[in-house]
Parts: C-alpha cells; structure tokens; sequence
C-alpha cells in the first residue's frame, strides 16, 4: 500500500479495496501525470526539434490518457474472478491459493495483458496525434 488513501472506482467513484482493478488514488493519479512529464522532459531533453512545449505537453497529456484508460478498462471489462476459499477478489482464474475462481465481472478473454495493450496502444495513438514530430510534419528538425 503507498498511498494513505482509499481507492475509488474510477467509474463511479465509490471506496474500492486496494488492488481492486479500475479503482485509484489521488497519489496514483499524481504518480501517473508525473511519469508522463518525465518521459516528455527526456524527449524534450534530447530532441532538436522545434516546437518543444507543445510536443511536451502533448506528450504528457498522451502518457496520461493511456494510464485513465489502463483503470477505465480495468473497472469495466476486465475480469474480476473471486476467490471463495479466500473470500478474496483476484484477477486470476486459479487464486494464489490453488482454489480455481469464479468470474464476478467483465470477460473472461479481457486479463491484464489485454488491458495492457490497450492502455499502451492508446498511449501511442494519442502521442502520434498530440505530440507529432515537427519532422513528421514537413518542418526541418
């Protein structure tokens, strides 16, 4: 546990246990928005281009959308199977324990690899239309 809050769904905003997938904290949240601005100081830091600001804050804006999605997804169709020998939540169909689950939410096919994806691909797509490189749009840097 690192942050000294409980976790809200982002969905609805209702108290979730931590680890709970789709919930955060106004610490995550913080923690998210500054790993997006460090990846886009060091490509700030390390880029010739013009334009740096605003391909900055592009790419901050872009790491940070695919970090929402990576909960919105994980609070909406990511399987959420239950332990009922733990009487635990857990994303796995077999618990830690070795008690197969029972699916609660979401679909079986969505894991946390597939919510990974997702999150990443719009990372990307969202940096490659917030954040182009002044090369990519004709300029000479």
């Amino acid at each position: 546990k690192t942050s000294g809050s409980r976790p809200r769904l982002i969905t609805t905003g209702a108290l979730a246990p931590t680890g709970t997938s789709g919930a955060v904290t106004l610490r995550g949240l913080l923690a998210a928005a500054a790993g997006s601005s460090v990846i886009a100081a060091v490509d700030v830091a390390t880029s010739n281009a013009a334009g740096k600001a605003r391909r900055a804050t592009g790419l901050c804006a872009a790491g940070f959308l695919g970090a929402l999605v990576d909960s919105l997804v994980g609070a909406t169709i990511q399987a959420s199977y239950y332990c009922p020998s733990c009487d635990k939540p857990t994303e796995r169909k077999i618990h830690g324990c070795g008690t197969p689950t029972r699916l609660e939410s979401g679909f079986a096919w969505c894991n946390n690899d597939v919510v990974n994806v997702m999150c990443t691909a719009t990372g990307a797509l969202a940096a490659a239309l917030l954040a182009p490189r002044d090369d990519q749009r004709g300029g000479t840097g």
